[in-house]
């Protein structure tokens, strides 16, 4: 008779479950790779991209068309709307009234198609951030001018401190010229100044609250046979 080798299905250089042997219950396959259940890991090849977030879009939207109602549908001084402004403001300068230097030329530039390109860029920029436009390196570079590392790692706080301030610029630039226009008295300013700067604030909250990330996918724990 043969020498006795085992019991049946056991080999001589292994344990339970090779050649054909028993495996116990919930025992795993050993993988080249030891990874906890529930570790999260960004999704491949889609790292650098954001998603469409309602609120935040909702008050860019309603952001944009207030302050372009108040550029183009309210008064601004003495009764008058702001393309009115802007066509004795040309006289004035036209008869010399007021001089020549370049700052005078934008306001002129401000009053004419000037506040509604403001109030167009900051809106498209808003409703691109806050609707998920981000894609990849080319989309942060265009709208947060970096390369996007933090939405890779899905942290966006920064990102949406980056919208914010650059959407309150153009706050601050709309500012700037009703300042000017009224010399400091912002008391002598119409509704349609006020109008537009409330536009311009909803349109920098909702670019401050941003885009959602997409879920980042659990990493699968190994199978079990």
């Amino acid at each position: 008779m043969p020498p006795n080798t085992g019991a049946p299905g056991q080999g001589q250089h292994g344990g339970p479950g090779q050649y054909g042997g028993p495996v116990a219950p919930g025992t795993a396959y050993p993988t080249g790779q030891h990874q906890q259940p529930g570790t999260p890991t960004p999704p491949a090849g889609k790292q650098r991209y954001t998603r469409f977030n309602a609120l935040p879009s909702a008050l860019v939207v309603v952001g944009t068309i207030v302050a372009a109602i108040g550029v183009a549908a309210l008064d601004w001084a003495r009764g008058e709307p702001l393309l009115r402004v802007h066509e004795l403001y040309r006289t004035a300068l036209d008869q010399g009234i007021l001089s020549g230097a370049w700052g005078n030329h934008l306001m002129v530039w401000y009053f004419g198609w000037g506040a509604l390109v403001l109030v167009g860029l900051q809106g498209l920029y808003g409703a691109t951030w806050t609707m998920g436009g981000v894609r990849g390196k080319v989309g942060t570079w265009i709208i947060l001018c970096n390369s996007g590392k933090q939405l890779a790692q899905g942290r966006i706080a920064g990102s949406n401190t980056t919208a914010a301030v650059t959407a309150f610029a153009i706050t601050v630039i709309h500012g700037l010229y009703i300042y000017r226009l009224f010399d400091g008295d912002f008391a002598a300013a119409e509704i349609g100044c006020w109008v537009t700067l409330l536009g311009s604030c909803l349109v920098t909250v909702g670019a401050g609250i941003g885009p959602r990330l997409p879920q980042r996918t659990p990493a699968q724990a190994p199978p079990r046979y």
